[in-house]
C-alpha cells in the first residue's frame, strides 16, 4: 500500500502517499476516508504526496477522485481540502483535480506540509 491515512483530532485527516503511486490507490484512500463516520465532521483534509517519487492516473480516474471529493463536500461543505506535493507530477495532478468542474471543495497546492496546515488552520477556524 502506497498511502496511509491518519485522522488527527478533533477535525483533521492526512493522507501520506509515498514511493510509486496509482491512481487505483489515491481511489481507494479517497473512498476510506468518504465511508468513514466522521466524514461529518471533518474539517482539514490534506493529500501530502512529499515523499512520492511518481504518480501514475487517468483522467477518468482523476475525475472519479473528484467527483467523490463533490459527494463528500455535499454531505460536509466544509471540507477544506489541501495537497502537498513538490514532484512535478503530483503537482501537475494536484493542480488539475483542484481545476476540475467535479471538484466543488476550497482546495490549494503546497509545497510544504507546514503552510498547508497553516491555509488549513486560518479556513477551518473561520467555518467553525
Amino acid at each position: 500500500m502506497a498511502y496511509e491515512i491518519l485522522w488527527e483530532p478533533p477535525y483533521g485527516v492526512i493522507k501520506h502517499f509515498s514511493g510509486l503511486v496509482t491512481g487505483k490507490e489515491i481511489l481507494a484512500a479517497v473512498e476510506e476516508v468518504g465511508a468513514n463516520e466522521n466524514l461529518d465532521r471533518l474539517r482539514s483534509l490534506i493529500n501530502d504526496f512529499s515523499n512520492c517519487r511518481s504518480i501514475s492516473i487517468t483522467d477518468q480516474e482523476l475525475e472519479e477522485v473528484s467527483a467523490i471529493h463533490s459527494a463528500s463536500f455535499l454531505q460536509n461543505p466544509k471540507i477544506h481540502v489541501a495537497f502537498v506535493a513538490t514532484e512535478v507530477d503530483a503537482v501537475s495532478i494536484a493542480s488539475a483535480f483542484s481545476r476540475s468542474p467535479f471538484n466543488s471543495c476550497p482546495t490549494r497546492v503546497f509545497s510544504s506540509i507546514e503552510d498547508a496546515r497553516d491555509w488549513l488552520r486560518d479556513c477551518c477556524t473561520s467555518v467553525g
